[in-house]
């Protein structure tokens, strides 16, 4: 019977110990918010949360369309943290319809305005360069406009109002999260030599960190540690 080389039981065990951390994580992010929330929704965005959802949405669809590129458990556990962070912000949005005393605001409108404007440059990027639908970077772009645009208009929302319902500890638990989805990405590229499927992936997660920067910095004068 061949033996499993240690470098391959070694990497097995790293990525099980960072898919048990993320779900950690993912349940520290989703439960901390859904707490705050119960007592504030200042500074929350409704269509932050409804973005996010799509964000998460299409970066599972890569995973998935990733691993049957090149099938591997770390593969199938990306699938899984990214449908959980799908059920983590499906049930955050829900809670602010039902706790917030209004759901869909001014700036949510804005938001929305600029994601649907962001998806027509990404349409026309599609027609000039002739990308098909299964293009890994025309996922990224939408990934980009459904993620990094709410975000960026999140963290202005909080410097303007207040962040009495955004929860520390989910803007904490936001930078581990997505840390520790960009490190099996690094060692699933560095496995497939950064095809581009992957590499689409991890720019998506990069600009997702970015706009979290800002999210933080408007978190931290409006309210502090």
């Amino acid at each position: 019977m061949e033996s499993i080389p240690k470098s391959k039981k070694t990497a097995g065990l790293t990525a099980d110990i960072i898919f048990v951390v993320q779900i950690c994580l993912a349940l520290t992010l989703g439960v901390s918010q859904f707490v705050k929330m119960l007592a504030s929704t200042q500074g929350v965005s409704a269509s932050m949360f409804l973005f996010t959802d799509i964000f998460f949405s299409l970066l599972c669809w890569m995973a998935i369309i990733a691993n049957k590129k090149l099938p591997g458990r770390m593969a199938k556990e990306t699938i899984v943290v990214y449908a959980m962070s799908v059920i983590v912000y499906s049930v955050l949005l829900i809670e602010t319809y039902v706790k917030a005393p209004v759901f869909w605001e001014m700036s949510d409108w804005l938001t929305a305005g600029l994601v649907a404007a962001g998806i027509v440059v990404i349409v026309a990027v599609k027609g000039i360069k002739k990308w098909e639908l299964a293009e890994p970077y025309l996922k990224t772009g939408l990934a980009m406009v459904f993620k990094a645009i709410p975000q960026l208009l999140l963290a202005w929302k909080i410097f303007q109002v207040g962040g009495g319902g955004v929860s520390g500890l989910w803007i904490l638990s936001f930078h581990c999260f997505t840390i520790s989805r960009l490190v099996p990405l690094v060692i699933l590229n560095r496995e497939s030599k950064w095809d581009r499927t992957r590499k689409s992936m991890f720019l998506s997660e990069i600009a997702n960190e970015v706009s979290w920067l800002a999210v933080t910095l408007a978190w931290l004068l409006r309210v502090g540690i």
